[in-house]
């Protein structure tokens, strides 16, 4: 999934993507103004969500009371062409 800040629409076009691409694009903006930093200095975000994890990614997260584990990659371009990566690993 790959969206636009802050224009909130991703690619593809789907409504449950569009409602995550919502969703994040509100915790970056968010994240953003308790750093003090202008949205202008955001180029681009790329979120990619993976659920076929493997079975030691799982193993960290193992819980019976949780969804199924994904890995979370998010990817943020500055204006200045700076690239900005996060992995995480969770549970839905």
């Amino acid at each position: 999934m790959k969206f636009s800040f802050p224009a909130q629409t991703c690619s593809p076009h789907l409504v449950l993507l569009n409602d995550i691409a919502r969703r994040y694009t509100s915790l970056l903006a968010e994240l953003l103004v308790k750093q003090q930093l202008p949205e202008t200095w955001v180029k681009a975000v790329c979120i990619t969500l993976d659920f076929d994890v493997i079975a030691d990614t799982a193993q960290l997260y193992d819980s019976p009371t949780q969804g199924e584990p994904f890995k979370r990659l998010g990817q943020r371009v500055e204006d200045n062409g700076q690239r900005l990566f996060s992995l995480i690993c969770d549970r839905c």
